[in-house]
């Protein structure tokens, strides 16, 4: 028999969301200047712009509107750069933080 909190978290290691088909929420826990973020139970340290995508990423997640414009995101977290990759290219696992629609779109993975 498995216990309510061992079957989410096979759920979400596995993407396996059970009848419907779809994720569980995920996890996501920021420190105050969002320098120090776990998600899905990986820890990421970033650096001041990175932390800032992220909080904006996060603020939109939260206000039920994901799905956020690249440019406008990193242009708000004050990047001179206009790639998302470019600002995590110091992060070889980014794509497991924050997730692209291939059309210029991001989101918090599983947000």
């Amino acid at each position: 028999m498995l216990r309510r909190e061992e079957r989410d978290r096979f759920e979400a290691a596995t993407g396996f969301g059970g009848a419907s088909g779809m994720k569980p929420a995920g996890e996501f826990h920021a420190s105050v200047d969002y320098q120090s973020v776990r998600c899905h139970g990986r820890e990421f340290r970033l650096g001041p712009i990175q932390a800032q995508v992220v909080r904006i990423l996060h603020a939109a997640a939260k206000q039920g509107d994901p799905w956020q414009s690249g440019k406008a995101v990193l242009s708000q977290a004050g990047s001179r750069s206009l790639k998302m990759a470019d600002v995590f290219k110091s992060k070889k696992d980014w794509p497991l933080l924050i997730e692209s629609n291939g059309r210029g779109a991001y989101r918090l993975a599983g947000l």
